[in-house]
């Protein structure tokens, strides 16, 4: 009953149709571009149905907005011409991939992330999409991490070592100032970790009573929690006193001014004096800033360390840190790994 109702009702319409003079608005059947979509589409009559359409709205081009575009193909050469169906309106020649950007020793590239782009040199340059193969004008990959390990054993190498009394092998006695980050970007146990860090490091270098340490915290304001104190005596319990409290962001140029008149107070020694700062921060070197590196390391020959966590940004920290760049700055995934590195060094 419901099949000759159907077909009853297609024979009536294709009737209507042909004795239509003008165009005919089908209201409720689904459309795709500009033809009508049918379910029975075997059926004879929908077939005539059809042909009655087409010819009462006759095909025109598809636009672009409306001209399907093919999948992308990352096998395609980037200097072939990417084509699409519809004629040589949507013809496109792209220009040759630009090379990755910089490479550093650390994440291998500036920014964690690394960009490469190409320009479109024929086509739609207002529509590009509509070339085969996209509308690709860059692309991105991540960088990877440094290996925990390989951090480890340059810390250990060029700040460790270089500093830490060994039986017979005297080192030069130092004038070290420990630098700690406690900003908001830390949680109170994140900081704690650092500050544990920096007490496990004053141990294991077992600095004499001719050499000298002292620890500051900075956010937006710099406190200098532990002055200059004569071989490092008593640092560790001093650092377990200070408050775990995170709050503000980071002024690193206020902190270093901070620095920078703490070893002016110190009277002129022959010892080495070494800046260590630890932290996730992304510091603006602007003129100001250039100007207190410069009396930092030139006038008062401070050598600048910089452990850097989360997402550091490198290339603003390797601008701080002292040359060599990579003998200087270090990357630690997180205030933990910090502290995982200072309690796997040596005696």
């Amino acid at each position: 009953m419901f099949a000759f109702s159907i077909d009853r009702l297609l024979i009536g319409l294709s009737f209507l149709l042909a004795a239509t003079p003008g165009p005919l608005v089908l209201c409720g059947l689904p459309k795709r571009g500009n033809q009508y979509l049918f379910s029975y589409r075997e059926n004879t009559y929908s077939k005539a149905i059809q042909r009655l359409v087409e010819s009462i709205y006759p095909d025109k081009e598809p636009t672009a907005s409306e001209q399907p575009t093919q999948p992308s193909d990352p096998q395609t050469p980037a200097n072939a011409s990417d084509k699409t169906q519809g004629g040589s309106r949507y013809d496109c020649t792209w220009a040759e991939w630009s090379d990755w950007g910089p490479k550093t020793t650390l994440f291998r590239c500036g920014h964690r992330v690394r960009t490469r782009q190409r320009k479109l040199i024929q086509g739609s340059t207002e529509h590009p999409s509509v070339c085969y193969g996209g509308a690709k004008h860059e692309e991105k990959t991540d960088c990877n991490d440094p290996v925990f390990s390989e951090q480890q054993q340059l810390f250990d190498k060029y700040f460790f070592r270089t500093i830490k009394h060994n039986g017979s092998q005297r080192r030069r006695p130092v004038e070290l100032l420990f630098l700690v980050d406690r900003t908001n970007s830390l949680q109170p146990h994140e900081f704690g970790r650092l500050l544990k860090a920096t007490a496990e490091l004053t141990k294991k270098l077992q600095l004499g009573n001719d050499s000298r340490v002292a620890l500051a915290t900075f956010s937006r304001n710099t406190h200098l929690d532990i002055p200059f104190t004569e071989g490092g005596s008593n640092v560790a319990e001093k650092i377990a006193k200070i408050d775990r409290k995170t709050t503000g962001i980071a002024n690193v140029q206020n902190a270093l001014e901070v620095c920078r008149n703490a070893f002016k107070k110190e009277r002129p020694h022959k010892r080495r004096r070494i800046l260590l700062l630890l932290t996730d921060a992304k510091p603006k070197t602007d003129v100001k800033m250039k100007k207190v590196l410069d009396e930092l390391q030139l006038e008062q020959e401070v050598e600048i360390f910089v452990v850097g966590f989360f997402n550091m940004d490198e290339l603003k920290l390797r601008e701080i840190s002292s040359h060599p760049k990579n003998e200087h700055t270090f990357y630690f995934k997180s205030p933990r790994h910090v502290r995982r590195m200072a309690s796997n060094l040596i005696k």
